[in-house]
């Protein structure tokens, strides 16, 4: 989901983290003191970070582990012949993995693997950010042989935010914060050309996004709003893909509460501290969460991949029959740990 919080990364703790040490490394990577923003895709993540857990090249791609080495974005076209891209938000940067190889991109870049995956995944990215992302890097990469896009929530997460930030061009996480602080500078601008302006116009803030502002939308009116930025930027990758002759598929990423009711205990715990972290995001999900909207926006995007005969797995479907009643996947509601991670990657490789 979102990358930026308010406050240090020190204080964001709750009682499951003993279960899940390796966030601190997560939140340490998604410090908004820290994070660059850049032109176009508005954030990123550090570049060149080093650590146990998490490791990025000098334009702040994940690595992939590859043949007892490692590849990324910055490294493809001296390291391989061809490569694989595995494109989204933060599931495919892999939030919640023990290290860089149990991401679902190095488990699937195999040694037998002549054409490595790399992890186009962006914390927090819509599926516009996405998209973008793989155009303004696509000049770096070897010729491109699969495009796997993995993605889904974020885009329906932000359709319960407030109408005035969204726009015929999506929204975006901290986009409150982008407009507040664009609407500060207007004042400078105006007054800096003789406009004449008060002391009370100038020292005005406009609204930042709060809890209560997202609109009454329903679940139905969510996930069509969500399928057709998903449509348009859909119809946007094919041309991408087949300059490159590479195949294009979708995979609805898997999100816990549209897998299965009730999760085991570990789950749970990580879940209450998540909504008490992150109480405004799971305000905008409550609409959303249940199995039956998950479906809905299944279906709504089979019937888009199908028009354009993009290959689709819906990754909830296909781990209701993967995984135990209590067996341990997700560390919040789309995030997964190792193990979780293993699971989808084993059935992307059965499904490809």
């Amino acid at each position: 989901m979102t990358m930026f919080r308010r406050g240090t990364a020190s204080a964001m703790v709750g009682r499951g983290d003993s279960l899940v040490p390796q966030m601190a490394a997560y939140r340490d990577l998604s410090d908004p003191a820290e994070v660059p923003w850049l032109p176009y895709v508005m954030y990123f993540h550090r570049r060149d970070c080093r650590s146990p857990v998490v490791n990025t090249d000098r334009l702040g791609f994940r690595l992939t582990s590859w043949r007892d080495s490692v590849i990324s974005p910055a490294t493809a076209h001296t390291a391989a012949a061809s490569v694989r891209v595995l494109a989204g938000s933060s599931t495919v940067f892999g939030v919640g993995a023990t290290g860089d190889g149990a991401c679902i991109s190095s488990r699937l870049s195999t040694p037998e693997e002549e054409s490595p995956w790399l992890n186009f995944g962006g914390r927090g990215y819509s599926a516009t950010q996405e998209l973008l992302l793989f155009l303004l890097n696509r000049h770096l990469l070897p010729p491109v042989r699969d495009i796997v896009i993995m993605s889904g929530a974020n885009d329906l997460i932000l359709t319960g935010l407030k109408s005035s930030l969204d726009s015929e061009y999506g929204s975006f996480f901290s986009c409150g914060e982008y407009y507040a602080t664009m609407e500060e500078a207007k004042p400078r601008h105006r007054n800096g050309r003789g406009t004449r302006r008060s002391s009370r116009h100038l020292s005005a803030r406009p609204p930042v996004t709060t809890a209560g502002d997202e609109p009454d939308r329903s679940a139905e009116d969510r996930v069509r709003r969500t399928t057709e930025q998903i449509a348009r930027n859909l119809d946007n990758w094919l041309p991408l893909a087949d300059a490159s002759g590479a195949r294009l598929s979708y995979v609805l990423q898997p999100v816990a509460s549209w897998i299965r009711d009730r999760p085991p205990w570990e789950e749970q715990l990580l879940f209450d501290d998540s909504n008490r972290r992150n109480a405004f995001e799971q305000r905008l999900f409550e609409a959303v969460e249940h199995q039956s909207a998950g479906k809905m926006l299944s279906d709504a995007i089979a019937e888009e991949c199908g028009k354009r005969d993009i290959r689709l797995i819906d990754m909830n479907e296909k781990m209701k029959s993967s995984i135990g009643p209590d067996q341990w996947v997700f560390i919040d509601r789309v995030h997964l740990n190792d193990d979780g991670y293993r699971t989808v990657s084993q059935i992307m490789t059965d499904a490809m």
